[in-house]
């Protein structure tokens, strides 16, 4: 989320303070308008881009529908954008678990898949989510390049990578727990667990 507010947003209302600034010393009003036409580009832009920001923090489908439809939908729209195949095993889950544990299996998957689309080179992706006796098991895999798990945590620890520890993070708020087991030149997996308490609807 801070990258993307920096990289992308930052970027974007600083394209726009400059036109702004321009158009104080412009007199021609062929200029003029072409700046400002200029500037009006980006702010739709950069709506689209806080809508999308914000549809992929919480998207308003993991409210009124559910986890597993959320999961089907996001991992249907990343495939349309990367074209990464995804297969979904996913058992059927009669009761929905508690939204904050619903929030972080989301959140978990969600960054989970953009690490793959950045870093891992995969051609296939493998979400499964399944309930075991009292528990939410979720499992991402892909047969991407791997990396080494240890220095990744290393570096996240530096405040070099937030990916690794924002999940972990997700996982211990809401009681659960996350490994995830990977080798330079190998897949990965990221298993997480959820205690679910199966009297909740």
């Amino acid at each position: 989320m801070a990258r993307e507010l920096h990289d992308e947003i930052g970027q974007a209302l600083t394209a726009i303070k400059i036109n702004l600034q321009s158009l104080q010393r412009i007199n021609d009003p062929t200029a003029f308008k072409k700046r400002l036409d200029d500037s009006i580009g980006i702010v739709e832009r950069t709506l689209n881009q806080v809508r999308d920001l914000s549809l992929n923090l919480r998207p308003s489908l993991l409210d009124d529908i559910g986890l597993v439809p959320t999961i089907r939908w996001y991992a249907d729209r990343l495939f349309k954008t990367t074209g990464i195949a995804i297969e979904l095993k996913i058992d059927e889950i009669k009761k929905r678990p508690p939204l904050e544990i619903e929030t972080a299996c989301f959140r978990i998957v969600q960054e989970a898949l953009n690490n793959i689309v950045r870093h891992a080179g995969a051609g296939k992706i493998t979400i499964e989510l399944r309930m075991v006796d009292g528990y939410l098991d979720l499992e991402v895999i892909d047969d991407g390049i791997g990396f080494d798990v240890r220095h990744a945590i290393e570096d996240a620890q530096m405040g070099k990578s937030l990916g690794i520890l924002g999940m972990r993070e997700r996982a211990e708020l809401s009681g659960g727990e996350i490994v995830i087991e990977s080798n330079a030149g190998g897949s990965t997996k990221v298993k997480a667990r959820f205690p679910v308490d199966m009297d909740v609807q």
